[in-house]
């Protein structure tokens, strides 16, 4: 603090509202996207999980698409219709990432399987890029992944059953993060 005597000031006179409190889920979704005149981009539309950054990436893809509505609505205006491809391409996306990321987190060896197979190599490496904001269906990568993780957990005797986890944050498993 010493090299920012302002802030160092600041701080000096700031006083905690609430006690301090452990955080484990950075996880969360906005309502809205998009509205007259405005749209949300990034991290400041959904944010799914720190480990895999692909925050750039996704930033970068859905301000690419948001720019390409901002451009088409300027003759007519920036209504909440404007925007109606930018939301659901982006609501797509991130879901289609935060699938991702929940079987991963269930079962990891998935992608180590998948990341070698070259048939869903190329689906894997977008997912991890945030590189699907033109698609229109979800990466098939996801179902096939979640065709073998049922199968894992419907047999104790598979060899990656052990390998199953329950390390979803909690927003994800009661369903408090929004969609």
């Amino acid at each position: 603090m010493s090299t920012r005597p302002p802030l160092a000031q600041a701080l000096r006179a700031a006083r905690r509202l609430r006690p301090y409190t452990a955080e484990g889920d950075y996880s969360y979704s906005m309502r809205e996207l998009c509205g007259d005149g405005w749209v949300l981009v990034g991290d400041a539309a959904r944010f799914v999980d720190p480990i895999f950054s692909s925050g750039v990436g996704i930033a970068l893809s859905s301000a690419r698409l948001a720019a390409s509505n901002i451009i088409a609505a300027a003759p007519l205006g920036f209504d909440r219709s404007a925007f109606a491809e930018f939301e659901r391409k982006s609501r797509n996306a991130t879901q289609w990432w935060r699938n991702f990321i929940t079987l991963y987190y269930r079962l990891n060896v998935l992608f180590s399987s998948y990341i070698r197979n070259p048939e869903y190599r190329l689906d894997l490496i977008r997912l991890l890029q945030g590189d699907f904001f033109d698609d229109d269906e979800e990466p098939p990568v996801l179902g096939k992944m979640r065709e073998k993780l049922a199968l894992v957990e419907s047999n104790p005797n598979h060899p990656w059953h052990s390998g199953l986890r329950s390390l979803q944050p909690q927003a994800w498993r009661d369903g408090s993060v929004q969609r």
